[in-house]
């Protein structure tokens, strides 16, 4: 099973590695996208920490945001908007990509449960 990750996921498992997230790590096919790489870069606390960082990252598969997925992510942001629903604008990207690929993606994100309201076709993994 191919699988999308929030970067929350992996900030618990580095902070907290346990057996379970390893096995779930080591046996599906695991991506992340540009803004979950940022965003755990971002935390960085030295030069030596970003390359550390930058190197488990890539033990991920990439899945890139191409020029036609921003208006798949503009009409995405108005139905939220228009249902009433407002969540950080990185979450919808995420979510886009999930949806887009058919992918599910592993998060711990309440957001994501608000977006799944809108869009049933968004998959979330849980942990078996």
């Amino acid at each position: 099973m191919r699988i999308l990750i929030d970067s929350n996921v992996i900030i618990r498992f580095w902070k907290n590695p346990d057996e379970e997230t390893a096995d779930i790590l080591r046996s599906h096919e695991t991506f992340i996208c540009g803004i979950v790489r940022s965003e755990l870069m971002h935390g960085a606390r030295s030069e030596d920490d970003l390359k550390r960082i930058s190197r488990a990252l890539d033990e991920f598969g990439f899945i890139p945001i191409g020029d036609e997925d921003w208006d798949l992510l503009g009409g995405m942001l108005y139905k939220l908007r228009i249902s009433g629903v407002t969540v950080p604008f990185q979450d919808a990207v995420l979510a886009m990509l999930a949806v887009k690929n058919g992918i599910p993606l592993w998060t711990f994100d309440k957001h994501f449960l608000l977006i799944k309201e809108i869009y049933d076709d968004l998959s979330l993994f849980r942990c078996p």
